[in-house]
């Protein structure tokens, strides 16, 4: 599942080598995302009845795609 809700190697090798821009990212994350509306869906309805906890390398979320998925959770 974890792999499932993070991003492909090469969205993240692109992001690391800054071959592309947050703006990018983020657009790419989204739409790697698309077909793992239920694993969301799924992690949302967990999130509503305990405390879920995000992990990722990046030591702040402002270009992390914990927080993008975070979003992704909450519009569920």
């Amino acid at each position: 599942m974890v792999e499932a809700v993070g991003p492909s190697e090469e969205l993240l090798d692109d992001w690391n080598k800054k071959r592309i821009k947050w703006s990018e990212y983020e657009k790419r994350y989204f739409k790697e995302m698309k077909p793992q509306e239920e694993l969301v869906k799924t992690l949302a309805e967990k999130a509503e009845k305990e405390t879920i906890t995000l992990l990722c390398k990046e030591p702040t979320d402002e270009e992390c795609h914990r927080r993008l998925l975070k979003e992704l959770i909450e519009k569920v």
